[in-house]
């Protein structure tokens, strides 16, 4: 119809995502970070919205992982894959 989306073609001017290792402690630093605190959701609280590290539970907004959906680019991007 009139007001249907067009379909997303690539062009030149696409942002591809890629990633490297660390290249520096500050960079690893973070990732180390970004491993700890998944870790601590996974083991606490997968599937809630979020977790609540004082008291190790997980809890829920709307009941969509939304923790889970937020954080997969960052561990796609921090070549954290296996997690």
């Amino acid at each position: 119809g009139k007001n249907a989306a067009a379909p997303f073609v690539p062009s030149s001017n696409s942002v591809s995502l890629t990633h490297a290792p660390p290249a520096n402690e500050r960079q690893e630093a973070v990732r180390d970070a970004m491993k700890w605190a998944w870790d601590g959701y996974v083991k606490y609280a997968w599937g809630k919205d979020e977790l609540h590290p004082k008291s190790k539970k997980g809890a829920d907004w709307f009941g969509l992982g939304l923790t889970l959906i937020d954080a997969l680019d960052t561990l796609y991007i921090m070549d954290l894959t296996d997690e």
